[in-house]
């Protein structure tokens, strides 16, 4: 019997353990961990990439000692992971009861003997999320399992992936989900999702009051089910984020969300990415901005949305003073220069692969000189001329806001490298650059690297995908020894 413990700090630190270790073992590597713990909170290094111990272990029987070196650990939450090929511990010692946040079982099958085993640990620990990505053996199993979600007041986050959810149980999981007393999120994900199956899921949304999260992503949906979905929503005072991403639904699903923006005064977040939505649905849905002002959050890349919708969003946003995230990437936009200079809340804007123009790159540049509310800008994978790159440099020069920006395989050369280099020298707030795969050589890789060291606030680099021969790459490493940050090579 193996089960693998994944901690998760509060700070993002992972760290996994799949060894069995004794309890010595344990204490010795909750010693090291706090240390390290302490070093990264002196430092402030609290990124995935630069505190993470990964591929170590725990067994079984360490799992029983756990809870005597718990404290050790601070602001660790434990995760209890079962992989495909492993068993549910029948119970858990009683001083590791309120140590577990989360229970994932990986994707595999999941038997009916299990299912007690399961029910256990929900009612008897203090588990807040539920995760499976399991095929069930009985359709009732995992009825069986949302309504002890029902009787575990801790439980909050709640996701079902893989058929664990289909039309043979989805009525029995609503029933049991819909008086859930803490369930904060529900996510229901890859499975073939009738209308019939969406209906059923209504109650939920309906009835429990403490519901703010709703994903139905890659669930086969069509305008009906988004039909279904909006109507869900019109008078729903709870729900905050809805996530619909990787289903069929096309203008008029994306007309029905459109009343939704325009009535619903509780959605914070949106997400209509991966769908069919063309450029008619995306008009639909900036108009209605114009008078929403609680959406910050909306994404729709991936779609079948072209030029004509930047006017639309250009005259909304400049009458919207709430949408912070703008996520069109994947489509077919020019002329959004103007949606950023008359808009004063966009704070992330995605554009990556949208075919802009050379002269819309350059106004959008000339923009961002003066834009003092942008934070994160994405513009990969836009063919760039060197005359937009150096437009874009220049902008980087008087820009005191932008902190992120992402310019990957937009045909950068060295020359535009270096105008970019010369700018973050002078650049007082980016804090993350990507401009990898380009086409800038081990000049502009350089550059850029020498340039990075002249900067004291950026501490992420992306210089990976970039043709230079072993020579120019060690004197690249001898140039970035002095970059306090993190370098993607």
């Amino acid at each position: 019997m193996t089960v693998s413990l994944e901690c998760v700090p509060a700070t993002c630190w992972d760290i996994i353990f799949r060894h069995h270790l004794g309890l010595d073992s344990l204490r010795n590597l909750a010693s090291v961990s706090k240390k390290l713990y302490d070093t990264a909170h002196a430092v402030g290094a609290f990124s995935r990439r630069n505190c993470e111990l990964r591929e170590h272990a725990i067994g079984v029987v360490s799992l029983q000692h756990l809870g005597t070196v718990a404290p050790a650990w601070p602001r660790v939450w434990f995760v209890i992971f079962v992989p495909s090929t492993g068993v549910l511990p029948p119970s858990i010692a009683p001083n590791c009861i309120g140590i577990f946040v989360k229970l994932h079982i990986a994707r595999g099958s999941i038997l009916r003997r299990q299912v007690d085993s399961v029910r256990n640990l929900l009612e008897t620990t203090q588990i807040q999320k539920l995760r499976m990505d399991t095929v069930c053996k009985l359709g009732v199993e995992i009825a069986d399992i949302a309504a002890a979600v029902r009787s575990a007041p801790a439980v909050r986050h709640v996701r079902f992936s893989g058929a664990c959810v289909n039309t043979s149980n989805v009525a029995l999981v609503a029933d049991a989900l819909q008086d859930a007393p803490a369930l904060e999120s529900l996510a229901i994900t890859t499975a073939t999702a009738c209308n019939d199956f969406i209906m059923t899921l209504a109650p939920i949304v309906q009835r429990c009051m403490t519901l703010t999260e709703l994903n139905l992503m890659g669930v086969g949906m069509d305008d009906v089910g988004a039909g279904l979905v909006s109507a869900m929503m019109y008078r729903n005072k709870t729900v905050r984020k809805v996530m619909l991403q990787c289903n069929e639904i096309t203008v008029i699903g994306a007309g029905a969300f459109a009343n939704v923006i325009r009535r619903n005064r509780t959605l914070r977040e949106l997400h209509l990415g991966m769908n069919r939505i063309n450029t008619q649905g995306a008009m639909e849905l900036a108009h209605p901005l114009r008078v929403n002002n609680v959406l910050t959050t909306l994404t729709l890349e991936g779609n079948y949305i072209g030029g004509e919708a930047s006017a639309a969003f250009a005259h909304a946003l400049a009458q919207n003073s709430s949408l912070t995230v703008l996520r069109l990437s994947h489509n077919t936009i020019d002329g959004f220069a103007p949606v950023v200079q008359q808009n004063t809340s966009l704070r992330n804007l995605a554009l990556a692969n949208v075919r802009m123009s050379q002269s819309d790159i350059i106004d959008l540049a000339a923009v961002l000189t003066h834009n003092h509310t942008l934070t994160v800008l994405n513009l990969s994978e836009n063919e760039m001329t060197r005359k937009a790159v150096v437009a874009i440099s220049m902008a980087l020069e008087q820009n005191t806001t932008l902190e992120e920006l992402r310019l990957r395989r937009v045909g950068m050369d060295a020359v535009g490298a270096t105008a970019i280099g010369q700018a973050l020298k002078l650049n007082r707030a980016l804090t993350s650059l990507d401009v990898g795969a380009n086409d800038m050589g081990s000049a502009g890789a350089l550059a850029l690297a020498h340039a990075a060291t002249q900067n004291p606030l950026l501490h992420t680099l992306w210089l990976d995908d970039i043709d230079m021969d072993d020579a120019v790459s060690e004197t690249l490493d001898d140039a970035l020894k002095t970059f306090r940050g993190y370098v993607h090579r």
